[in-house]
């Protein structure tokens, strides 16, 4: 997603006060060093020179590949993936301190709708209203939410009185809760037949996946593979997302903002695919 105007503005000002206070220190400690031994010869003032224009180098490089994710961005962030398992430096990368705030406001005004999304933050800042505006539809996804944190708020979803759900979820237990496929899975069966044994109708969506993720990309990649099982085992509608929107590194650029999350024109081909499958209201 693009940076506006002010966004900019303020990524011109923040790179300026850096290199000024870069300078600084480094003319602070270059004058100490001066003070300090006068009688330096020519070739130790080079030799100083060099290494304080490389320190001045490095650091702006390194300013510059995180601000505009130019290289070593890339490698540097597949390295931390390696080490930490956290897979995104996105806003929804942590405890979410305003999930009370939206559950409290979702009990608050349960409205009703023929069709519910719910998920996690990928669904969360989807414009399902907007995107569908004939259709009833409610968004009751959450940032950050892992399949226990959904399983817990179910009653936000029933309150809908929904005729069909559509469910995406499962990244954040293996990013945020490193939890296995299998108990991931076993939390998911339990949603879904807590919808359905409402007779509500249930539509799984494979869960997207990331890019640059490490393992997270393979635990994904199984959970779909058991989901859409337990969809056709069960009569139920799985819809494949990632065929239209990942490739073998996971989601493709061209339709996400952070390796994690979709960007609009993401957005526009997940909606194409989830049409067909919507519920007009006195269906």
């Amino acid at each position: 997603m693009g940076e506006n105007h002010s966004d900019l503005e303020l990524s011109k000002l923040s790179l300026y006060l850096y290199h000024v206070f870069l300078n600084y220190l480094l003319g602070l400690g270059l004058m100490n060093i001066y003070k300090t031994n006068k009688k330096m010869n020519a070739f130790s003032i080079l030799k100083l020179s060099v290494v304080t224009a490389l320190i001045f180098i490095s650091f702006s490089y390194g300013f510059l590949a995180n601000h505009y994710k130019i290289f070593p961005y890339d490698q540097i962030k597949s390295l931390k993936v390696l080490i930490t398992g956290v897979t995104s430096d996105c806003e929804f990368c942590g405890p979410n301190p305003k999930w009370p705030e939206r559950l409290e406001q979702f009990r608050a005004f349960p409205a009703k709708a023929t069709n519910v999304m719910v998920g996690d933050s990928i669904t969360h800042a989807g414009q399902w209203r907007a995107i569908f505006p004939n259709y009833s539809i409610v968004n009751r996804g959450i940032g950050w939410d892992k399949t226990t944190d959904v399983l817990n708020r179910l009653d936000t979803v029933f309150s809908a009185n929904p005729k069909r759900v559509f469910l995406m979820m499962g990244v954040n237990d293996f990013n945020l809760a490193n939890r296995n496929v299998a108990d991931v899975f076993e939390t998911y069966q339990q949603i879904i037949d807590s919808i359905h044994n409402r007779k509500i109708d249930v539509v799984i969506q494979s869960t997207l996946e990331c890019s640059s993720c490490g393992e997270t990309t393979d635990k994904i990649r199984q959970l779909n593979v058991m989901l859409e099982q337990y969809a056709n085992d069960n009569h139920m509608k799985f819809i494949d997302i990632n065929s239209s929107l990942s490739d073998d590194g996971g989601l493709k650029p061209s339709f996400q903002q952070d390796g994690v999350h979709p960007n609009a024109e993401g957005y526009k081909v997940w909606s194409s695919i989830l049409k067909p499958y919507l519920m007009k209201e006195n269906s």
